[in-house]
């Protein structure tokens, strides 16, 4: 069994941007985990939208990627492809992310642009877990449950690759938990 760690960073607007746009992925980062939740390797790479060629003010401010990446970035089928190679043929892996977004995200975009989705139906909501392992009665964003467990954030914040190596760090942490602890 091996676990991959997905974040995704999505083209965005400010909450009194009128645009009704979908949103469409930017960034895949993502961390592979093995049997026993140790890093393996990670996975990032910029996309380049298809819709929303123009990165809005606030969504570059927000992620830190730039114009110059998505414009110069593979699209969405060839980053799959890529993903795919990465991750390699073994049937045993699991996906996870923090929430239901990124899952639900590259489903769309997989179905929209009629490309394999790359992963079977099994998910880990992480966000779902750490609330049931660590006996919260309230679900949380990543930062408070790294302050939770007092893991300090590594990187930049609202970048794929980043976020997932922080969700990967509380992966390991509860579920070894989960494993080791009081049943």
């Amino acid at each position: 069994m091996k676990y991959v760690i997905l974040d995704l960073e999505c083209t965005c607007w400010d909450r009194g941007d009128p645009n009704t746009q979908p949103h469409e992925i930017i960034e895949i980062g993502a961390v592979l985990l093995d049997e026993n939740f140790n890093y393996i390797s990670e996975f990032d790479y910029f996309v380049q939208p298809i819709y929303n060629r123009t990165l809005t003010e606030f969504c570059m401010d927000l992620t830190s990627i730039k114009q110059a990446d998505v414009d110069s970035a593979l699209k969405l089928p060839a980053v799959i492809t890529l993903m795919k190679d990465w991750i390699g043929t073994s049937k045993d892996v699991t996906f996870c992310s923090w929430g239901y977004f990124d899952k639900e995200q590259l489903l769309q975009e997989c179905k929209d642009r009629m490309i394999d989705y790359p992963f079977n139906d099994e998910h880990i909501n992480v966000k779902v877990r750490f609330s049931k392992i660590m006996r919260r009665t309230k679900r949380m964003g990543l930062k408070k449950a790294l302050r939770i467990l007092d893991i300090p954030f590594e990187g930049t914040p609202h970048r794929g690759i980043d976020d997932a190596k922080m969700i990967a760090k509380v992966f390991k942490i509860i579920m070894e938990k989960n494993l080791h602890g009081p049943k």
